[in-house]
């Protein structure tokens, strides 16, 4: 049954597996006897396995068909695979049946039941390796077959007896004898990934990884992996080739292979390596990049369309257009260009509306190829019907699809397999080396919609895997960019282009590229191209990336960044291409170019590449690549030797001989080491004769090279062969002749040596050169005039010598056959030689009369050209210099032949030329002398012959042209002339005006043309139209003046012509739109001479039709400029702009600002602009303050422009005025324009410039007294100078936000808006890119002292990390930043700690603002406060130790927000933080983590914070006696919290260790530490610590009071409460006193000075309490040392108190009085009246006085006798005695004696004379005199006789007391007394007469007082 033939063995398949079991193993049997060779007749297996490599091989792919397979290898298979299934059946599974052949089990494997390990080891080992190959073969085959069955079905055969087959085969391999066959494995590891054999559980990938390093192939794999990879490679090749369609399976198992690439030994991995790289090479080959970006876009969308229907594109609209016929001629064209037909082509009428857009390559419908239509007429045997045109188009379109498909299967496999290999982390080096290759394909697969999927998909693992986030934070977003940059996207939006954001993609991606460390090379080869596409794009509207691209490449170079070789071309490609598309980025192009240079150049091509640059048009770009060479000095393959610079050197020299240039060149010329040579020569010349389309600048600086090179060679030698090769190279390319002649012309000049040589160059110009020059075309004559003038040049230099020589060539030329049929450039070469030899021959020659004859013929032939009559007209003046009188002659001849009415024109041309050139060889002189300008006039006047009037017009242009600006004395003069000649009615006669008037302007000179602009200025505005008219036409002739005076002219040209654009005479208007189109005809930039004609129409009709100025405004904007802007353009352009600046629309003001900015970028020199900025400064300012920011921002930039285009003496006032502006009081509209403007200007001036000027910017936008407008101005700079500056801007990044933050704190909202919006600006433009240096001054916001500025700081720090997750295009509304990889984390830690620290701010707003920031960026807050607490902690600490109070505030908040809502999960971690910084911390640690352990106790439960009190309070103990005041009041209130929250005991434990440590007599050191702390306590918590500090201190301890004791008990004084102190002073000062009472004289003093603190916190309603206290002290008449005390108290009071005494003074004077006046105890009594004198002191006199009776009293209770009652009048008071008593009392009493009322009068002098009774005359001698004088004076007095009786007796005590100290007053005291005797109360007159008695014992004269005594007794008898 089974040993049938090959087309039966399916059946024979199924059988096998459906055999019962039994059956199966019975035939496993049989098959083994079979492979054992114990059955004769069958074919050996070596021969099977020949048979089938000669039939195909067994590598090949797709395999053979499983019948090609030996019947008994596939039958073999077949049972393996049915063993399997009854294996599976045995074990109960067949995923454990899957391998579990080879594993020992008590069930036979099915390889040992069909004995294939014994047939491998018992066969030939050459038998045996075929055995295994074929089995091989057969699975392969089978796979392929059944994968092939099973296609929408399920396979017969199940996954996991594949496997086990599979195997079966490995473990066969593994007991072979023979070495394993590489082919083999690579087909068994192919297999081994066939989907077939996937299962869930057994993923092909699993599969394999067990079959290498578990199962039995492992150690066959290890032992042949070096020579495996190679098969492996040839396998995936074929399989690339297979259609994406194919059934069989082994497509994708390759693809599946290409992933499992790795190798497990050394050698394998070097193998891997190398056949990895060469199939990532056949891969990157098989992409097809240039097949698909061939296909046509029809194709394309063929491809797309639905099988087997036909595809037709939809038609499209074509508007019907009419023929315009109503077209005028400009007959001026037709004299610029030739051209007769000067009409554009007319679109064709009545065209059909509905056609499909024409495809290139492919017929319009209804047209096919007549092939295809003799193919569709054959297959019909005649016409083709629809139905078969339909059919054949759709055959023909099945065949593209089938043509496209067949290689786009290969780029989808290859792109797969890239993908694949990109993924191993292996081979990554592989990939990195190709990734150059690689990208450049991929890139051109992006434009193509057949591929762009597939290569942005191997683009995004290619990123993934070669470009980390360090090197490219924006990773993920380039293959978006490179996408666009494939398509060529770059100006369209983000939204057209399907990327994400709202900025361009690539803007982002070139923004976040890292410029301070150099790219790895893979990432840099992908970064490059997109780079390379921005600068190849580069135009204005991508001016911004353009800038960003430059800067990027330029750092990385100079970095050292790897370029790969094969684009460092197309890098100085795209250099060249920004430098001529963007001159505002010249600078940053050239440095980019600069650095190229200087860094990747290695080989001779690429700085050929370079130096070839140099050839374009503009001089700017030639300027950049000298300056790029230069820096290949620094190029290090130049340094070391292998870097050949001989490429460069022919452009150096050319640089060398250009201005702006040639100082660098020559420096690199010598630095490199590059010297003149024969070889550099020949390359000179070869560059001059291969070269083609070089600028005649260029051009010229070749010939300029050759010649110099030849003088300094200095050798004939060289000379010869440099003539010779010129001369050959001249034969060469016609397109380079002009070229060569250059040269010839240099070379001529000054290289020629000997006369061969001259002679040979003469005869070459003369006999080959000037006959190639004989047509008329533009490049024959500008051919011709430079080979004469080369000619000319040889004359010059070597005429003098060789002027015979020469002038033989000419005539042997002459006499010879060419010379006989010479053309017209050969006779006009012989007459201007003869002309220029004739100076050389001198007079005298014989041959010089011949010359002037021959060349006056030749110029007055009928048939010489105007060419050759100019070409002899330049070499007359010599010959007439020679011979003055036959010039005179010739030039009346020649005026008779120009004004002569029947003269041929050309001969009247030529003669006027003549004429001119006459008048030259003569002098200016001839012009009177000869009355030439009378006979021109006089011949114009002739109105009968216009011949005779064009000759004159004509001498005068001859006159103009020769004499050039000689003649513009006669200029102004000749005019009228021409203004009358315009209107002439002959043609001819116009004409020649027109010629004369265009010679004219084209000579004049600056002076002139002012002088001739201003008459004709005034013509336009005269009344006569054709005084108008011929004014116009004149002024259009001023275009052909040169450049210069050009641009003086245009300017008030163009102006007058458009106002007279609309005149009512219709020639005046046709004149002057002719004379527009004539400027516009100049134009040179191709540019605007295409828009000249909108632009002229603009000017003469957009007055009145805005719409057309905007058209025209518009098409300027939108013109990509390459080259530069000339005058005429600009006199055409600026009239427009202004205008548009006029407009009051916003649009046309935005337009004309841009345009402005755009002009002056473009114009080669800042003078041809200069004439307009009157006109278009003005109006640009007031754009600058339009109330519209879109045009203020366009006027903005276009002053910055002008300001980096125009040096600064042209730019006027501007500068001043923008700064005035800044600080306008108008409006804010106008500052913010100034700002703007200054910004831009500023940047443009250089940053230097700002430099210097931000200082004093940021002192006025910070300056508190400065205006507001000043503030808000200068603010305002910073909205739009960090815009400006770019990245230049972060040196002043950190300094800048930090002014704006304090302006938040202004009292002014417009200073605070406009500082906040320039926040925004920063935050913005530098917030993904600058963060570190954003942080630190946002920081400092969020925690300033103001609300504002945190409000502020909050605001702007979540725009801060909104802006970096934008840029790493993370959706801002649910991103949770702490998991977003955008920052590294310690920085993401840091600003969240901040965000969260400010959430618990104090003002509402703020904490709002935050919480919003916080929700933004926090999606889960607990588990965030958890990850983030440690950072949170540390940032808290600080900010509790800071010395800045509203920092401490916030974090403490924090803490108890913290505590509050995270509870018990923050307790555990937050304590041992606090309680390790309140032990090891500086003074502000410990101080916040007091503040903060306050919040946590108000935040935290009780229970919870009872756990951690007894923890808490030794660190409280330590906390409450530091030697910090702040420490110490944060602990306490700590402690009075804890009391609060878990009662006394806190305090009670707290309050008891502190008095205990004030026992201590050693805590002297830190006593009063201790001592501080518990008045720290006492204040913050008096009602609980002061009933413990008195139970402790108030009862005297049994050893005494130690001194901190004491002053422990005077901390009653720090209670806040004043009745609290009042309450206790009974408990606290009898201890105080007692000990200020005792021995120890130290503790005395600290008793006192304890009590002094107490009494200071006394008030008034407190002051009974305290004497009472005080005053029981000083009456203590038993203990003198208590009353001294007690004295001391007092007299310390009165000095201290500022409380109101008097009310008590009751009480004090008779407890003081006795002490001071007559205490025992001298101490007491010296305080005691030092306490009086306090008293005194501390009270007025008028206050005291009511007490008199008081003091009276006490003093009287001292010196009356306490038995008797009696006073002792002999008694001394010791007080008053010996202590100044008397100074505190007596001016007590003498205020009552003075002031008082007659009882208080009576009793102060009573009191007096009892002070005086009782005090010694030594102690009143001082004040005898104070104390009598006020009684004398009152004595007198109408007072009662009581007072005067206490009088007299206060004075007799004096007289009594005093003694001699009264003498100086006897003489008022008689007349007192005297006057007294006769008082009506007698007792007065008793107490006078007794008093006299006294008296008399003092006076030494009585006789005075007898005398009057007497007189009164005889009056009064």
């Amino acid at each position: 049954m089974l040993l049938k033939d090959g087309s039966s063995f399916i059946n024979a398949v199924s059988t096998i597996l459906k055999a019962p079991p039994a059956e199966t193993i019975a035939q496993a049997q049989m098959w083994k006897a079979l492979l054992l060779g114990h059955v004769k007749g069958l074919q050996s297996f070596g021969d099977a396995l020949q048979a089938a490599c000669e039939h195909g091989g067994l590598m090949r792919l797709p395999p053979g068909s499983f019948s090609e397979v030996p019947l008994v290898c596939r039958t073999a298979v077949v049972l393996l695979a049915a063993l399997r299934d009854v294996a599976a059946g045995d074990k109960g599974g067949a995923d454990q049946a899957a391998t579990s052949g080879a594993k020992g089990d008590d069930c036979p494997a099915p390889l040992d039941r069909l004995g294939l390990r014994e047939v491998v080891t018992t066969l030939p080992e050459v038998e045996a390796d075929a055995l295994l190959r074929l089995l091989t073969q057969a699975l392969i085959a089978w796979l392929a077959e059944l994968s092939t069955e099973s296609r929408g079905g399920k396979c017969q055969v199940k996954g996991f007896a594949l496997r086990g087959v599979l195997e079966d085969i490995c473990v066969a391999i593994a007991a072979s004898k023979s070495q394993p066959n590489a082919e083999n494995l690579a087909l068994l590891a192919v297999a081994a990934h066939h989907p077939l054999l996937s299962s869930k559980r057994w993923p092909t990938a699993v599969f394999w990884r067990h079959l290498r390093s578990k199962g039995k192939l492992a150690e066959p794999l290890k032992a042949k992996e070096s020579a495996l990879w190679g098969p492996l490679r040839n396998l995936m090749t074929a399989a690339r080739k297979l259609p994406a369609s194919e059934t069989t399976g082994f497509r994708q198992a390759c693809l599946a292979v290409a992933g499992a690439f790795t190798a497990a030994t050394t050698s394998g991995a070097v193998s891997l390596r190398e056949e990895a790289k060469l199939l990532v090479d056949e891969c990157i080959t098989a992409l097809y990049s240039e097949e698909v970006s061939r296909e046509k876009d029809w194709d394309v969308a063929v491809f797309f369309a639905v099988e087997g229907r036909l595809y037709v594109e939809e038609g499209t609209y074509i508007a019907e257009t009419r023929e315009d016929k109503n077209i005028k001629k400009n007959k001026y064209l037709k004299d610029l260009y030739d051209d007769d037909d000067l009409v554009a082509d007319r679109p064709v009428a009545g065209a059909n509306k509905f056609l499909p857009p024409d495809r290139k390559g492919k017929d319009k419908p209804g047209a096919k190829g007549k092939a295809k239509a003799k193919a569709g007429t054959a297959a019909s045997g005649g016409n083709m019907t629809q139905s078969d045109i339909e059919a054949a188009k759709i055959a023909e379109q099945t065949a593209t699809r089938a043509r496209i498909r067949t290689y786009l299967d290969e780029v989808n496999f290859a792109l797969d397999a890239l993908i694949a290999i990109t993924n191993i982390e292996a081979l990554y080096s592989v990939i990195e080396e190709a990734a150059p290759d690689l990208i450049a394909h991929l890139i051109v697969l992006l434009k193509s919609p057949l591929t762009v999927l597939r290569a942005q998909r191997c683009l995004r693992t290619l990123v993934n895997q070669i470009i980390t986030e360090e090197v490219l934070p924006c990773r993920a977003l380039l293959p978006e960019a490179l996408t666009v940059v494939g398509k060529g996207w770059l100006q369209r939006t983000p939204s057209a282009c399907g990327t994400r954001g709202d900025r361009p993609v690539v803007e982002v991606v070139l923004d976040n590229t890292n410029t301070k460390r150099a790219m790895p090379p893979a990432p840099f080869a992908l970064l490059l191209p997109t780079i390379m596409r921005v600068l190849f794009d580069s135009c204005y509207p991508l001016q911004s990336v353009c800038a960003r691209a430059l800067v990027v490449l330029e750092k990385q170079l100079v970095l050292g960044a790897e370029v790969p070789e094969s684009c460092i071309s197309r890098v100085f490609d795209a250099l060249s291409v920004a430098l001529l598309a963007l001159p505002p980025q010249r600078n940053a192009t050239q440095a980019a170019m600069s650095a190229a240079a200087k860094y990747i150049i290695r080989n001779e091509d690429q700085l050929a590449r370079l130096s070839e640059t140099f050839y374009a048009e503009e001089s700017v770009v030639r300027g950049a690549v000298i300056a790029a060479l230069a820096q290949v000095v620094h190029n290090p393959f130049f340094e070391d030797g292998s870097l050949d610079v001989r490429a460069a050197r022919a452009v150096l020299r050319l640089g060398a001989l250009e201005p702006s240039s040639a100082e660098l060149a020559k420096e690199t010329l010598q630095a490199l080491g590059l010297e003149a040579d024969s070889e550099l020569l020949m390359e000179l010349i070869d560059l001059a004769g291969t070269k083609t389309g070089l600028t005649t600048e260029v051009q010229m600086l070749i010939a300029k090279a050759v010649a110099e090179v030849l003088v300094e060679l200095d050798d004939p030698a060289f000379s010869k062969s440099a003539l010779d090769a010129l001369t050959q190279r001249f034969f060469g390319d016609a397109n380079s002749r002009i070229c060569i002649a250059r040269c010839l012309d240099r070379v001529f000049a000054g290289s020629l040596h000997g006369e061969q040589l001259v002679v040979k160059a003469f005869r070459f110009l003369l006999r080959q050169a000037l006959v190639l020059t004989n047509s008329s075309t533009p490049e024959a004559v500008e051919l011709r005039d430079v080979l004469l003038a080369a000619g000319t040049s040889l004359i010059e230099k070597h005429g003098e010598e060789f002027a015979d020589v020469l002038f033989g060539a000419v005539e042997d030329f002459e006499d010879s056959g060419p010379g006989a049929a010479a053309g017209e450039s050969e006779r006009l070469g012989v007459a201007v030689f003869l002309g220029a030899l004739s100076k050389h021959l001198g007079p005298e020659h014989a041959k010089v009369p011949e010359i002037l004859p021959r060349l006056l013929q030749r110029l007055l032939d009928p048939s010489s050209a105007k060419s050759v009559q100019d070409a002899i007209v330049k070499v007359m003046p010599p010959l007439m210099k020679q011979n003055k009188e036959k010039a005179v002659e010739t030039l009346k001849q020649l005026m008779e032949i120009a004004l002569a009415p029947k003269t041929e024109i050309a001969t009247r041309r030529g003669a006027a030329m003549g004429v001119g050139a006459t008048v030259k060889g003569i002098n200016i002189q001839a012009v009177p002398q000869h009355n030439i300008l009378g006979d021109i006039q006089d011949a114009y006047g002739n109105k009968k012959e216009h011949a005779v009037r064009q000759g004159a017009l004509l001498c005068l242009e001859g006159l103009t042209l020769n004499l050039g600006r000689l003649f513009d004395p006669y200029v102004v003069s000749s005019l009228p002339l021409l203004l009358q000649a315009f209107a002439d009615p002959n043609p001819q006669v116009q004409l020649a005006s027109h010629s004369a008037a265009n010679a004219m302007m084209s000579q004049l000179s600056g002076p002139s043309a002012k002088q001739v602009l201003k008459p004709l200025l005034e013509g336009i505005k005269d009344k006569q139209w054709r005084t108008k008219l011929g004014s116009v036409e004149v002024l259009a002739r001023m275009t052909n003046c040169v450049p210069k005076q050009l641009a003086a002219c245009l300017p008030q040209v163009v102006p007058a012509l458009c106002g007279v654009i609309n005149d009512q005479h219709v020639k005046v208007k046709e004149a002057a739109r002719e004379a527009l189109d004539k400027v516009g005809s100049i134009i040179t930039s191709p540019e605007l001479k295409a828009l000249a004609p909108e632009l002229i129409s603009a000017l003469t009709d957009g007055a009145q039709f805005e719409h057309i100025t905007k058209e025209v405004l518009d098409k300027l904007l939108s013109t990509s400029f390459v080259h530069h802007i000339d005058a005429p353009s600009l006199s055409l352009v600026c009239p427009l702009v202004q205008r548009a600046l006029k407009e009051r629309s916003a649009e046309m003001k935005r337009k004309g600002a841009q345009i402005v900015g755009s002009m002056v970028l473009l114009i080669k020199d800042p003078k041809d602009i200069q004439p307009y900025l009157p006109l278009l400064l003005p109006q640009l300012k007031m754009t600058l303050v339009d109330p519209i920011p879109d045009v203020r921002h366009t006027a903005a930039k276009a002053f910055g422009t002008l300001a980096n285009g125009l040096p600064e003496d042209m730019l006027g006032d501007m500068l001043p005025w923008l700064f005035q502006t800044l600080q306008s009081q108008e409006s804010a509209v106008e500052r913010s324009g100034a700002a703007h403007g200054l910004s831009e200007v500023l940047m443009a001036m250089g940053t230097e410039r700002i430099e210097m000027l931000i200082p004093d910017i940021l002192n006025k936008a910070t300056n508190r007294d400065a205006p507001p407008e000043v503030k808000e101005g200068h603010i305002g700079l910073f909205v739009y100078l960090p815009v400006a500056m770019g990245n230049a801007f972060e040196a002043y990044l950190e300094e800048v936000l930090t002014a704006l933050m304090r302006a938040q704190s202004d009292d002014v909202t417009s200073v605070r808006d406009i500082a906040f919006r320039a926040g925004q600006v920063l935050v913005k433009h530098f917030g993904a890119s600058h963060t570190s240096l954003l942080v630190t001054p946002l920081e400092e916001g969020l925690l300033d002292a103001d609300w504002r500025i945190r409000h502020a700081a909050v605001q702007l720090m979540g725009q801060l990390i909104e802006q970096i997750l934008r840029a790493h295009r993370i959706p801002t509304q649910s991103a949770e930043l702490l998991q977003c990889d955008v920052l590294p984390k310690e920085w993401r830690l840091h600003v969240l700690s901040l965000l969260c620290i400010v959430r618990s701010d104090e003002n509402g707003t703020v904490k709002q603002a935050c919480a919003q920031v916080w929700k933004a960026v926090v999606q889960n807050t607990p588990r965030t406060l958890k990850e983030l607490l440690p950072s949170l902690m540390k940032r808290l600490i600080a900010y509790l130790a800071s010395s800045i109070r509203e920092r401490k505030r916030v974090a403490a908040r924090c803490v108890g927000d913290l505590v509050g809502k995270l509870g018990e999960r923050v307790m555990p971690e937050l304590m041992p933080i606090f309680m390790n910084n309140l032990s090891t911390g500086d003074e502000h640690v410990r101080e916040g983590v007091c503040i903060g352990l306050a919040e946590l106790i108000n935040a935290t439960t009780k229970d919870l914070l009872a756990t951690y009190v007894d923890d808490l309070i030794p660190a409280i103990q330590q906390a409450i006696i530091d030697d910090v005041d702040t420490v110490r009041s944060s602990a306490s209130l700590v402690v009075a919290l804890l009391h609060g929250n878990v009662g006394p005991k806190a305090t009670a434990d707290i309050v008891m260790w502190v008095l205990m440590q004030l026992q201590d007599v050693e805590a002297e050191e830190h006593g009063h530490l201790f001592l501080n702390g518990l008045e720290q306590l006492m204040a913050k918590q008096p009602s609980a610590v002061l009933p413990l500090v008195l139970k402790g201190l108030a009862d005297e301890p049994e050893d005494g009071y130690t001194e901190f004791q004491v002053r422990g008990l005077a901390s009653i004084a720090v209670v806040p409460d004043g009745h609290t102190v009042h309450r206790h002073l009974s408990d606290v000062l009898p201890p105080l006193i007692k000990i200020a009472s005792s021995d120890d004289e130290e503790m005395r003093e600290v008793a006192v000075e304890s009590v002094g603190r107490i009494m200071d916190r006394v008030e008034q309603s407190g002051l009974n309490l305290l004497f009472g206290e005080l005053v029981g002290a000083m009456q203590d008449t038993e203990d003198e040392r208590r009353r001294t005390a007690g004295a001391k108290l007092f007299e310390r009071f009165f000095e201290n108190t500022s409380l109101d005494i008097v009310s008590v003074l009751p009480l004090v004077i008779p407890a003081v009085l006795p002490v001071a006046l007559a205490d025992e105890c001298e101490e007491a009594l010296a305080t005691g009246m030092r306490t009086l004198h306090c008293i005194v002191k501390k009270c007025k006199k008028e206050e005291l006085a009511p007490y008199m009776g008081d003091i009276r009293k006490a003093v009287l209770g001292l010196v009356t006798d306490p038995i008797t009652g009696k006073v002792d009048q002999d008694k001394l008071l010791k007080g008053l005695c010996d202590h100044n008593g008397l100074e505190p009392l007596y001016p007590i009493y003498q205020q009552g004696l003075l002031f008082g009322s007659a009882e208080a009068r009576e009793l102060a002098a009573k009191g007096l004379g009892e002070l005086v009774d009782h005090t010694t005359e030594a102690a009143l001698k001082p004040y005898a005199v104070k104390i009598t004088g006020p009684l004398l004076r009152i004595v007198g007095d109408r007072f009662p006789g009581t007072v005067k009786r206490a009088i007299v007796d206060a004075l007799r005590s004096l007289l009594l007391r005093g003694g001699a100290t009264l003498k100086p007053f006897l003489p008022q005291l008689q007349a007192a007394y005297v006057k007294l005797l006769t008082d009506p109360t007698e007792a007065v007159r008793l107490k006078a007469a007794e008093s006299l008695g006294i008296w008399v014992r003092l006076s030494p004269r009585t006789e005075p007082l007898i005398n009057e005594l007497a007189t009164g007794v005889a009056s009064h008898a």
